[in-house]
């Protein structure tokens, strides 16, 4: 089977779809007879120093996608995507009868809404796109979403499983670039006290993270508890967000890192001996965030919010760690610090590695999408 994988975006970094389109491009590699990635980095000689650029070249990507897989005859049986304006991985579908398949991890009329300035000129414009958007969608010949929340909402909203087959497949953990290393080793590297105990947040912090609700919860916790537990929030992209949290809530217990590479991301997971997975629910779908995935293959506990599919469903199906309500700080910083005292830190060394190796891998992910590909 020759497989294509299309992805609009750079994948050199180290954020979370990063990452994962890393880890999904490799096991689809395995799986095929002749694999080919086509990615934004393949075009990083063309200007992308602002916006207007950034779409234009996304404008050209579908065109070079289109242009080489003709000019080289490749004929792909299997198209997996994710780009922004879809019609080159469309036409190719088309020419050599393979079957398309997109993944969606937004709406982007929703996202676009929280991100950007609203007016009616700007609605307009993001409605345009997500009609545009929509088109593609449904002539494709499947659909996977990162979330059931999502896939619900578009087929709801938009009625897309009237026009193509639709499934929902989590994120997996990498268990090869994540593992256990000891907590005392982890700290000295990272010049941290031994004699404190970390509570972790990792990522992007954007709007929907709910990093401010983390944030108010612990200090309520420090407000009525006195130990020796710091809150390390690694990560953040330098945006007016995370200044604005970094101002309001930085402290002698409360510390931000800003953007850190892999190698220390790996370190600060296992210095610490809780990690947050907190979530806004100001979009329809929470996503299937990839710091879980980090978190357990390391061997650490989380503690996550209460009744978000995605994320407490996972945590409470292979106990994980607990669930709270990150909104009601009160009762939140209170079921930590019970989680705090009574935490048997071997039992979810032991179990949150195993649950990664076994269930909740990256192989397991891309099984499902050939699995979903089959039938269609």
């Amino acid at each position: 089977m020759n497989i294509d994988y299309v992805i609009s975006f750079s994948i050199k970094g180290d954020s979370g779809k990063n990452k994962a389109t890393r880890e999904k491009s490799k096991l689809l590699s395995l799986k095929a007879n002749s694999f080919k990635i086509y990615k934004l980095d393949d075009l990083e000689i063309l200007p992308m120093h602002n916006k207007v650029f950034k779409l234009a070249v996304l404008f050209i990507f579908e065109f070079y996608y289109l242009f080489k897989t003709i000019f080289n005859n490749r004929k792909p049986d299997l198209i997996f995507t994710r780009s922004f304006f879809g019609f080159g991985t469309y036409l190719i579908s088309i020419i050599y009868n393979s079957k398309l398949i997109r993944e969606k991890h937004g709406d982007f009329y929703e996202e676009a809404l929280i991100l950007f300035k609203k007016n009616i000129v700007t609605k307009f414009i993001f409605r345009l796109i997500q009609k545009y958007k929509l088109f593609f969608l449904k002539r494709a010949n499947g659909v996977i979403f990162n979330n059931p929340e999502l896939e619900n909402s578009y087929n709801d909203k938009y009625n897309l499983n009237k026009h193509v087959k639709t499934t929902s497949v989590y994120n997996g953990a990498n268990t090869e670039e994540f593992e256990i290393i000891d907590a005392d080793k982890a700290k000295n590297m990272l010049n941290l006290s031994n004699n404190t105990d970390y509570f972790l947040f990792i990522g992007s912090m954007s709007k929907w993270h709910g990093v401010d609700l983390l944030l108010d919860t612990y200090n309520q916790y420090k407000k009525n508890y006195i130990d020796n537990t710091k809150l390390l929030m690694v990560g953040g992209k330098d945006n007016t967000y995370y200044h604005y949290l970094k101002d309001k809530y930085e402290s002698k217990n409360i510390i931000f890192t800003g953007k850190v590479p892999l190698e220390k991301a790996k370190l600060y997971i296992n210095a610490s001996l809780i990690g947050f997975l907190p979530v806004n629910n100001n979009r329809t779908s929470p996503g299937s965030p990839l710091k879980l995935y980090d978190y357990i293959a390391c061997g650490k506990p989380i503690i996550t919010q209460v009744d978000t599919i995605g994320y407490s469903n996972i945590i409470l199906k292979y106990n994980l760690g607990i669930t709270c309500d990150f909104r009601n700080s009160k009762s939140a910083s209170k079921k930590i610090k019970e989680f705090y005292e009574n935490l048997d830190k071997e039992f979810y060394r032991r179990n949150n590695r195993l649950v990664a190796e076994e269930n909740l891998n990256w192989s397991n992910v891309i099984n499902e999408w050939l699995c979903f590909a089959k039938k269609l």
